[in-house]
């Protein structure tokens, strides 16, 4: 009897311990099932902030070409325009394009435009809207990573906005997120290649060279 009733009493233990093994482990799936979903839709959200962030400087881009469009002088404004759009739009410089991609006139003094240019050549870019074309993530002298919008401008020419992204990685920097584990946000450019890494510490400008 004394036998039946430790052999009674281990099965229970053992039941107890299956079942309690059981609830832990369903509940982990449910908690990462949910993790996973609500990250999904925390990752889109923020893929849409940004997304509006591109279309808003795009746009205040086109207000500023259609404005030069009609100005006799433009080059006489682009300074002035300069001073406004870097501060709200974290633009780097704006330079005036022949058909070619030769440098006309750029502002401000000491910007080079190179590695926009170098993308341009080469047709790495991208129509962004009717008006305009994306230049993706490329490395200027500085070692920094910017993106542009290039505008057709009248007799046949163009106008370069270069934009510094530090706007939008800090964006990126307040997304890390870690619902079940330590997860991270990352962004590349087109081809795969990282441009923004959570995990750099310092100023949120990383190099693509660097990875």
């Amino acid at each position: 009897m004394l036998i039946v009733s430790v052999l009674f009493s281990l099965i229970s233990l053992y039941n107890l311990f299956s079942l309690r093994s059981f609830f832990i482990n369903s509940s982990k799936n449910v908690f990462a099932i949910q993790a996973n979903h609500y990250l999904e839709d925390e990752v889109k959200s923020y893929a849409r902030i940004i997304e509006a962030n591109l279309n808003i400087k795009e746009k205040m881009c086109a207000s500023t070409v259609n404005f030069l469009s009609n100005a006799k002088d433009p080059i006489k404004y682009i300074p002035n325009i300069y001073t406004v759009t870097s501060r709200d739009l974290n633009i780097k410089g704006i330079a005036m394009l022949d058909k070619n991609f030769s440098i006309i006139y750029s502002y401000p003094k000491g910007a080079t435009f190179e590695g926009a240019i170098n993308q341009i050549k080469a047709g790495e870019y991208k129509r962004f809207s009717n008006n305009d074309y994306f230049v993706d993530f490329y490395l200027e002298k500085d070692k920094n990573a910017y993106f542009s919008f290039l505008f057709p401008f009248k007799d046949e020419g163009y106008i370069l906005f270069e934009i510094d992204p530090s706007g939008i990685f800090s964006i990126l920097q307040s997304a890390q997120i870690r619902p079940m584990s330590d997860k991270y946000l990352w962004m590349t450019d087109h081809k795969g290649v990282l441009v923004f890494d959570p995990k750099v510490k310092e100023h949120p400008l990383i190099t693509l060279k660097d990875h």
